[in-house]
């Protein structure tokens, strides 16, 4: 006998890169900040936003993506070209689709580009940087993982180095 989980049509994610819609990003970068006062005690600003310190800068100087599944939105990414390196500079699932494969699968959408690839994460965030140690080996080359150290900007942080596979 079929169960309703086993006739479940197989989801699929996309990635929509976005140019002309800022509206669309700063509202899921809301969601993004949503996540931070319980990980680092941080709150709402005074017009009772989480926020968006370097929105601007984020949409003009990164590549923008809508993370979705089945056609539902379900995450960002901003991918920030450095140097010789790319950087995932902001990478988001949304709470109900997080732990379903969404987010592994949009890494291995995204890594399309040949770049080397670079990604940090805060200690604190625990579950992001188990997600990080949990996929880059999974689907990375050269995965390189680096002490924890204090960023250009004086915060602390995980560093992750990587390659797309060839």
């Amino acid at each position: 006998m079929e169960s309703k989980h086993d006739s479940a049509p197989p989801q699929r994610v996309t990635l929509e890169r976005v140019e002309n819609n800022a509206q669309v990003l700063r509202n899921m970068a809301e969601f993004w900040h949503y996540d931070f006062p319980e990980i680092f005690g941080t709150g709402l600003s005074k017009d009772s936003s989480f926020g968006s310190r370097g929105f601007d800068r984020l949409i003009r100087e990164t590549e923008c993506f809508l993370i979705r599944l089945d056609g539902h939105l379900a995450g960002l990414a901003y991918v920030q070209p450095e140097d010789v390196v790319r950087k995932p500079d902001r990478y988001f699932i949304l709470r109900k689709y997080r732990r379903s494969g969404t987010g592994e699968e949009a890494l291995r959408l995204l890594r399309a580009h040949p770049d080397p690839w670079r990604q940090t994460v805060r200690p604190r965030n625990t579950g992001t940087l188990g997600f990080w140690r949990k996929v880059l080996p999974r689907q990375c080359d050269e995965v390189q993982e680096h002490a924890e150290r204090e960023s250009e900007d004086g915060v602390r942080r995980i560093e992750f180095r990587f390659r797309a596979p060839t």
